[in-house]
């Protein structure tokens, strides 16, 4: 090998190197999220699941899906509160952060993950039909992806719980799309079990007789 080989080698070495290292390190914070979503839907001690996300994000600090894990978790008191005035200046000290994963979520190219968090965050102000707006665009790029079928499902209910007069309007149109999850050949969620299908199916139903939701999901 000449002189010049050698130095063409060298610079393909340096530059694929710390791309291969990146790209293992990003595949073990898979792994580990992976084990963390598990964790929640096994219903293990909380400190379970934030020892396995900040373990990945340590390793992919620029993931915008174990970010958006991470925030989604730490907000389950906030989003859980009943009345919006309550929870309204909790959630606007959210919104850097918020701010952030979406960022994040461009810079990865994952515009259907930045559409659903926009989504989420439209529907916890009670911002619905900016909410499905967002959920819609989301589903527009993954239309078969069980976990945005279901945020659309889960959005469609909370509006119809929040606007009461409509509430059967909004949940058989919510339970609709539970149904056809359940019936088509989608793709499958690691975040969304048939559990969480049938519980929300059934959940829904029950919105009729109660007055504010009683379960948040702990995954989105």
């Amino acid at each position: 090998m000449n002189q010049l080989n050698r130095i063409i080698v060298g610079l393909v070495l340096t530059v694929l190197l710390p791309i291969n290292a990146n790209s293992n390190n990003i595949e073990e914070a898979n792994g580990l999220y992976d084990k963390a979503v598990d964790a929640i839907k096994a219903g293990k001690d909380s400190s379970v699941r934030d020892s396995l996300l900040s373990a990945a994000l340590e390793l992919d600090p620029e993931s915008p899906q174990i970010n958006w894990q991470i925030l989604w978790s730490s907000s389950w008191a906030i989003r859980g509160e009943g009345r919006l005035a309550s929870r309204a200046p909790r959630l606007a000290e959210l919104a850097e952060s918020i701010d952030k994963v979406k960022a994040l979520a461009k810079k990865r190219g994952d515009t259907a993950l930045y559409h659903h968090i926009q989504a989420r965050y439209f529907a916890a102000y009670n911002q619905f039909d900016k909410a499905l707006e967002e959920i819609d665009k989301t589903l527009l790029i993954e239309p078969k992806s069980t976990r945005f079928l279901f945020a659309k499902a889960d959005i469609l209910a909370d509006k119809g719980l929040w606007n009461t007069d409509e509430i059967d309007v909004w949940t058989v149109k919510g339970n609709e799309i539970l149904e056809y999850i359940l019936s088509a050949d989608l793709i499958p969620s690691k975040q969304i079990t048939k559990y969480d299908i049938y519980f929300r199916l059934a959940y829904n139903l029950s919105l009729i007789h109660i007055s504010e939701p009683t379960r948040r999901y702990a995954i989105s």
